[in-house]
């Protein structure tokens, strides 16, 4: 299955979740990129936008690579792929800590506080923009677990099989609308895939396209010392 683009994949969430419409669940997103698509999804149940801040850890050097992830609770999935490598304690902690740091800013900037609510007793709907390893969205499990939903439902367009059937007994509900065995990322999956921006975050999340971190570095140039 190929999606046009991340609008039409929303939609397309959106009439599988419709039988949470008016019990006013909280659609939770990943940013960047579910959230433009949590925003659709969010309007048509008639429920409660919300962001959960989970970021990959990478090997240092190598980017690319994730030996986990980490939400902004210091909930921790460590990538079992990569257990034979015996990555050092110390490396996997400076890696983890520099992820938590930019949740942090993240956090500040797109101005979370003003916006979260609270999962606890409620359906909560995971919404992410396509799982490859599934790391971060393993992460964002574990936080969202602790904080007690009603119910947790993860949705996305497509995932790998494996990825799927580990991701089933995590959650109450998993909703993948396409789960190919040849996967080699998410973008292959859709016509057009392009970079969600911090505006692009901004203006589902608040109607405002402004930059938050443009903002904060100029407002820092200005009061640097000479």
């Amino acid at each position: 299955m190929i999606f046009k683009n991340r609008t039409s994949a929303a939609q397309q969430l959106a009439i599988c979740l419709s039988r949470y419409k008016g019990q006013r669940p909280l659609i939770m997103a990943l940013p960047r990129g579910a959230v433009p698509m949590a925003k659709i999804i969010a309007d048509e149940l008639q429920g409660e936008l919300g962001v959960i801040l989970a970021r990959k850890i990478s090997l240092p050097g190598h980017e690319e690579y994730a030996i986990g992830a980490v939400s902004e609770s210091g909930f921790v999935y460590k990538n079992p792929d990569v257990a034979g490598y015996n990555i050092p304690e110390l490396v996997f902690k400076d890696a983890m800590n520099r992820q938590l740091q930019l949740m942090v800013e993240r956090r500040r900037a797109y101005r979370l506080d003003q916006i979260n609510g609270s999962p606890e007793g409620r359906v909560t709907i995971l919404v992410d923009d396509g799982i490859a390893t599934g790391s971060t969205v393993f992460a964002a499990i574990k936080d969202l677990r602790a904080q007690r939903p009603a119910r947790l439902i993860v949705a996305a367009p497509v995932a790998p099989p494996e990825t799927a059937r580990k991701m089933e007994v995590e959650v109450d509900e998993l909703i993948i609308l396409d789960q190919p065995s040849h996967f080699h990322a998410v973008a292959q999956f859709y016509e057009t895939f392009d970079e969600v921006t911090d505006q692009d975050v901004m203006l589902a999340l608040w109607g405002s396209t402004a930059s938050p971190f443009k903002a904060r570095q100029t407002e820092t140039e200005i009061h640097a010392p000479q």
